[in-house]
């Protein structure tokens, strides 16, 4: 007969049904409690314990008033049922802030360290649930200071902008020191920066908001995610007009469309050339003024035959890269025009 009611009570809390909820706990009173307030479920019998509690279902599927029904027969709002996961969890992880709210209300832990990244704020952020975020942060402000890292490479990871702005505006370091704050994954291994993780997920968009908000692209970062960086640098790479006449063996094909790269102040410390093979033929200006590079690569001044200006003011360069070619490029250093 529980197994049966146990259905019953799956269907109404996957389903979000309160009639037929309340229906069985009227007929079955007795026995819908103790399924109900025990955390038992119809899926109890699976393996390796991956059982979702009546309260959990209905957290999952976002049905407040079942939700608020079975938390007020009894149920514990902190029970980790599927996967060692809370009510909370479920909430967080499909965004139903309605939900969320009540059972923080009704004592839900906004964080468990125990679940580690399984915890409801860093599953929140893993959902790009900013309104979430928001509620689970007012509750516990603390957690900006000892997990916003752990929080703010997450968001950037998965891809979503609006909870990374949320982070940062609260005051999230987008370049933080190696050993500020929880900056660990469930294995325990040390995280990178938040650039590093909107490259491991090439999340190209978030990318650009980092590097905007003054995220540094490293020379670690370019060689290992000159990829994900150089898609995001095309966003600065736009056409333009070439009023240069050229005078090569060659007449420059009108057709052609040509390309202006206004990379300064994006935090460079580094430049891979493979971002230049692409454009080689078309590239006709580029900006790098205003990032903090101390070399560039020979290919950068010997594989673009039409490249006109080459601004390079404002970093540490030492010197230019030998110029093999016999063109004639112009070259703003410093402020300074330099002719080959």
């Amino acid at each position: 007969m529980s197994k049966g009611i146990a259905k019953q009570l799956s269907e109404a809390c996957s389903t979000g049904d309160l009639d037929s909820l309340l229906q069985v706990i009227y007929y079955n009173r007795d026995i819908a409690q103790e399924l109900l307030c025990e955390e038992h479920s119809d899926e109890e019998d699976s393996p390796h314990h991956n059982t979702r509690s009546f309260l959990f279902m209905a957290c999952e599927n976002g049905h407040l008033e079942v939700v608020r029904q079975i938390v007020e027969f009894g149920a514990d709002v902190n029970y980790a049922s599927y996967n060692e996961l809370t009510p909370l969890c479920a909430a967080c992880m499909n965004k139903h802030t309605s939900v969320a709210k009540y059972l923080i209300s009704k004592g839900a832990l906004v964080h468990d360290p125990a679940l580690g990244q399984s915890s409801p704020i860093v599953l929140a952020c893993s959902s790009g649930s900013h309104e979430i975020i928001e509620l689970l942060l007012s509750e516990q402000p603390l957690l900006l200071q000892t997990h916003g890292q752990l929080l703010l490479y997450e968001a950037s990871r998965r891809g979503h902008v609006q909870a990374v702005k949320l982070l940062i505006k609260k005051g999230v370091d987008v370049n933080p020191c190696p050993f500020s704050g929880c900056r660990t994954d469930a294995q325990g291994r040390i995280l990178g920066t938040p650039l590093e993780g909107a490259c491991v997920g090439q999340q190209t968009n978030v990318v650009n908001y980092l590097i905007e908000n003054g995220a540094e692209v490293t020379l670690y970062i370019v060689d290992k995610y000159w990829e994900v960086i150089g898609e995001a640098l095309m966003r600065y790479t736009k056409e333009t007009q070439s009023k240069r006449k050229v005078h090569f063996s060659y007449e420059a094909d009108p057709s052609v469309t040509m390309f202006s790269a206004a990379w300064n102040r994006k935090n460079l410390f580094a430049l891979h050339k493979a971002w230049f093979v692409n454009l080689s033929a078309r590239l006709v200006r580029v900006d790098l003024s205003g990032n903090y590079l101390e070399e560039l690569p020979e290919e950068l001044l010997n594989t673009l035959p039409l490249l006109e200006v080459l601004d390079v003011s404002n970093n540490k360069l030492q010197y230019l890269p030998e110029v093999t070619s016999t063109f004639t490029r112009y070259y703003t250093w410093n402020m300074i025009l330099l002719c080959d």
